[in-house]
């Protein structure tokens, strides 16, 4: 694919890259010998990878990198989620849907935001993405979407796909995997959907 999309100015993308970087050795090798002699002019590679340190450094120093950084504003993070949710609310009507998708989407902003106390935030450093949360979103729509006609919401198969699954499958120290357990639950909770409107999610009525 390398050598095709090389020589005929085709596009090639790479996604993932860190997930296979036994290979990656070899690409290494394949772009520390491009030579603009030897390949289309067209020609680009792109590669997709999350930060390791065993990646290799001459693949880097080659290419322009750009990155992609979750902004610590829990309001932003709020925002730039519904921005992404496009015809979601229209697929699902089911307004419990909307309810535990704006709780799951705090509960991810949350998650990240506690990130910059560093070590009082989580023992362990952990990479929670949009994916989770996209995943979460998806699955809350098959649980509570038009095929549910009872209306009835698993709040212990939200908490755990959530606190065990999407988020809590990266967790490796078992503090934080306490804390997870217990966070979900001021978000996932029946209170919360019978007392929406005057619900809060802290002690200071927030």
């Amino acid at each position: 694919m390398y050598k095709k999309c090389s020589e005929e100015g085709i596009w090639l993308l790479y996604q993932n890259t860190h997930l296979y970087l036994s290979w990656v050795q070899n690409l290494e090798k394949l772009v520390e010998d491009l030579s603009l002699e030897l390949v289309h002019g067209e020609f680009r590679l792109w590669l997709t990878t999350a930060s390791d340190e065993r990646f290799p450094v001459s693949i880097l120093q080659n290419g322009i990198k750009m990155t992609v950084e979750t902004s610590g504003d829990v309001k932003q993070m709020m925002l730039n989620a519904y921005a992404h949710y496009s015809n979601d609310f229209e697929e699902c009507q089911n307004i419990n849907y909307r309810a535990l998708l704006f709780s799951t989407t705090l509960f991810h902003a949350l998650l990240i935001d506690r990130k910059k106390f560093g070590s009082i935030g989580w023992n362990c450093t952990y990479d929670f993405s949009n994916e989770d949360l996209f995943i979460s979103k998806d699955q809350l729509l098959l649980l509570l979407g038009d095929e549910n006609k009872d209306n009835k919401i698993q709040y212990k198969v939200v908490q755990f796909l959530l606190a065990t699954i999407n988020y809590g499958g990266r967790i490796t120290d078992d503090k934080d995997e306490r804390f997870i357990k217990s966070f979900v639950q001021i978000f996932i909770n029946p209170d919360f959907i019978k007392n929406r409107e005057k619900y809060s999610f802290d002690s200071k009525g927030k």
